[in-house]
């Protein structure tokens, strides 16, 4: 006997996309498997109310570069409030069955000058794990070598990369 698999509609969150200059649509993106809910960065919504959170990297950190009298030098802000909360937030959603999904569009600044800043946004902490590995490649390359067909025809139309991750694993 077979059993019959109710539909589900999927509540996926959109955090922070203004961050990244992008304008949210003012009611929620539904379909008939999913419903997009955007929210601003500074929302009081949780990501554990959510099945799903969609965000961009970098949105918790900010870098600039300054010019002094013999140099310049990398100017750099986080919002660790913030980003101390969503850290917990992502571990429950986690925790729930519930995903994250980080947009990876710019390279990874993780050390300038001595200092050290591996940990100040949510996709360098979820993606700075001993023995894996990311690399920001010199230039935006635009022919992909696609490793996963799931998003092989969206790639085809739109991809190009600036870094490079390890093939998908189990990370313990």
């Amino acid at each position: 006997m077979t059993e019959i698999q109710e539909e589900r509609t999927y509540n996926v969150l959109i955090y922070g996309i203004e961050k990244k200059a992008l304008k949210a649509p003012r009611e929620p993106v539904r379909t008939r498997n999913f419903c997009l809910y955007f929210e601003p960065f500074s929302t009081q919504r949780r990501f554990q109310e959510f099945d799903g959170v969609v965000l961009f990297q970098g949105i918790f950190e900010h870098f600039e570069w300054k010019r002094g009298l013999m140099d310049s030098y990398l100017e750099h802000s986080c919002q660790n409030n913030e980003l101390d909360k969503r850290k917990k937030e992502a571990e429950l959603l986690l925790g729930g069955g519930g995903f994250l999904c980080f947009l990876l569009s710019q390279p990874f600044i993780d050390r300038e000058d001595g200092k050290d800043f591996r940990g100040s946004d949510l996709s360098k902490y979820h993606l700075n794990y001993s023995s894996f590995y990311r690399e920001n490649f010199q230039q935006r390359i635009a022919q992909l070598s696609i490793k996963s067909d799931e998003f092989r025809k969206f790639l085809e139309i739109y991809g190009a990369a600036s870094k490079s991750l390890p093939p998908l694993q189990s990370i313990d």
